[in-house]
């Protein structure tokens, strides 16, 4: 009877998203050391070569997602013992959609399955203060998949102690594209002017606009391609390739995708800061253009002084900044009512 107990305790974990457990000693000693140096906040993962290792272990290729699974919450494991808050992890991309009927059905109950037992998993979620986001256009996913995904986003929203970003139905492609229609929205709705659309706005209409940049992406399984995969927010990340396959990937690999972070991580930190210095740049500049052209046409042809350029530069930045927050608010408003609306008919159906 104990070992019945045992072995269904088992199962119940590698089905877990939420795995509990130790490191042994020589992962306890390698990750105080890892984190005696700088680490990153926030690592992205591809979690490539599911479908190679079924082959490799001649099993079906669902197998081989399942066990990709599992990988992902032991990664979970790992990171959150080594202070890592943030994980962003590429669940499916639009592409897979082109895969063969029987594969996508079987990936989307796949999803249906782990969300479903994320939702079970509610109090340990609670209890280790994990918000669950889910990045990507829904309205490609099957109603009820929407409807487990709504649920999970909604409940652990509040949660702020550590971040699970899953991308699903997700390429960089259409998120960017999507972000430019929300600027167009917002210039239709008069929220904002077309002058007032630069690229820090363009990254606050991302999906990921509540995440910092990740600070390392790891791709596993030797391919050397980001394969549309956050091209926007890795642009000043540490990109790592390992050649080992997802589901075999390892405690060591993890390490030593760190490492190679912390060996560059000046060079990184530089090159964030010299982009941040020129964005900053580049926003004063045309700030300067507007106002110079408000002035042209509200002067009389009089040349303002000094003085009266720097009190309309900053009446121009004080206005700008506010119509962008109204924007940003508008834009966060309409993507909560689509969660809590999908919730909802859940609820009520």
């Amino acid at each position: 009877m104990q070992i019945g107990r045992a072995a269904s305790t088992v199962e119940s974990q590698n089905m877990s998203w939420i795995r509990e457990g130790e490191l042994n000693l020589l992962e306890k000693i390698s990750a105080n050391v890892l984190k005696a140096g700088p680490m990153p906040k926030h690592v992205a993962f591809i979690m490539d070569g599911n479908r190679r290792f079924a082959r490799k272990k001649n099993m079906e290729r669902q197998e081989g997602h399942m066990q990709g699974f599992d990988k992902l919450a032991e990664t979970l494991r790992w990171c959150k013992h080594l202070d890592i808050r943030e994980v962003t992890v590429y669940a499916f991309s639009i592409e897979n959609f082109k895969r063969t009927k029987n594969e996508v059905d079987g990936l989307l109950e796949l999803a249906r399955q782990k969300f479903e037992k994320l939702l079970d998993e509610w109090e340990n979620l609670e209890k280790h203060g994990v918000c669950v986001r889910v990045l990507g256009d829904l309205n490609m996913l099957p109603l009820d998949l929407q409807q487990l995904i709504a649920k999970a986003v909604v409940r652990t929203k509040a949660h702020n102690k550590c971040f699970l970003n899953v991308c699903f139905a997700y390429t960089s492609r259409y998120e960017i594209t999507n972000a430019v229609r929300e600027m167009a929205w917002g210039v239709e709705q008069g929220l904002i002017k077309a002058s007032d659309v630069s690229e820090p706005l363009l990254s606050e209409c991302l999906y990921s606009n509540k995440s910092p940049n990740p600070d390392l992406l790891i791709r596993t399984s030797g391919e050397v391609r980001l394969s549309d995969f956050l091209l926007w927010q890795t642009s000043h990340s540490c990109l790592v390739f390992q050649s080992v396959l997802w589901p075999e990937y390892s405690f060591w690999n993890l390490c030593e995708a760190i490492l190679q972070y912390q060996l560059n991580h000046t060079s990184i930190q530089k090159a964030r800061d010299l982009h941040r210095e020129h964005q900053a740049s580049q926003q004063l500049e045309a700030d300067r253009a507007c106002v110079a052209e408000h002035l042209l046409h509200h002067g009389n042809g009089k040349p303002a002084d000094a003085q009266r350029r720097q009190e309309a530069l900053l009446h121009y930045c004080t206005c700008r900044e506010e119509r962008i927050q109204d924007f940003l608010e508008a834009l966060k408003h309409k993507r909560d009512s689509f969660f809590n609306d999908l919730w909802s008919d859940a609820v009520s159906a």
